[in-house]
């Protein structure tokens, strides 16, 4: 009996059964057809979705100290556009009711209403508009947008375009939430991550005591009115530097 080796080449691969003696002949067995070969450069690259940016995490150690505008920008930011839908309705809830002539109740159910819009708003159509506009662009509009909703908030007489306008507003503020700011720091950070979403987090409480705080003594001595525009002013006058400095990472 011989010996059989199986041999397999770039292009083919074989089975050889090699004779006893002295001088071994080999004998080919059996001869498949030419193996292909994969080149892997010529390999499509993987689909990549289009929206929001791939994130590309800084390999730099110094990357919070290179972008912390943006840390700072989008904290306040959101102070104010979490706190203007959330937290400025309850202040200036009974003010609002004896000028336009609606009760405590409705003012209450208003606030709840624009809660639950927020939440199925967050649930079911955040994630794709993040995908579609990305972080950058949905937190810019939503900063302008916001800040036209309280001027003409400001403005309104009758409960009806009070109430309509006091929605657009929780849709504005819902489409810049939380979630939107985790994705836009993932653009820029990688080992501060953890802290920036932290941040933004604390950035909600944060609205929930400076804003009362500060706003209650403009309501006593100007009106709600004037709230309003102060919030509006602040608001829109951060959107141009947030337009600039907040964007692809």
């Amino acid at each position: 009996m011989g010996n059989l080796v199986c041999c397999a080449t770039e292009r083919k691969k074989s089975i050889v059964l090699f004779d006893d003696g002295p001088t071994p002949t080999p004998r080919v067995l059996l001869d498949d057809k030419p193996m292909e070969s994969v080149d892997e450069s010529k390999s499509p690259p993987p689909p990549v979705k289009k929206g929001v940016p791939v994130p590309q995490p800084s390999a730099e150690k110094g990357e919070m100290a290179k972008y912390w505008h943006v840390l700072l920008l989008s904290c306040v930011a959101y102070l104010l556009l979490a706190g203007s839908s959330t937290f400025v309705p309850a202040v200036i809830m009974a003010d609002v009711g004896r000028d336009l002539g609606m009760s405590l109740t409705q003012l209450g159910s208003l606030s709840s209403a624009g809660a639950g819009l927020k939440s199925v708003l967050i649930m079911f159509f955040m994630g794709p508009a993040i995908e579609k506009f990305g972080p950058h662009t949905l937190i810019n509009v939503c900063i302008v947008g916001q800040g036209i909703c309280n001027v003409l908030l400001s403005l309104q007489s009758t409960p009806g375009p009070y109430i309509g306008i006091f929605m657009a507003n929780y849709v504005f503020n819902s489409f810049s939430e939380q979630p939107a700011f985790i994705v836009l720091y993932a653009t820029y950070f990688e080992q501060f991550l953890a802290i920036c979403t932290t941040a933004i987090a604390c950035a909600f409480s944060a609205a929930g005591f400076v804003l009362p705080l500060l706003l209650s003594p403009l309501l006593v001595a100007f009106g709600w009115r004037t709230l309003w525009n102060v919030l509006a002013v602040v608001t829109l006058g951060l959107a141009p530097f947030c337009c600039c400095l907040i964007r692809a990472g």
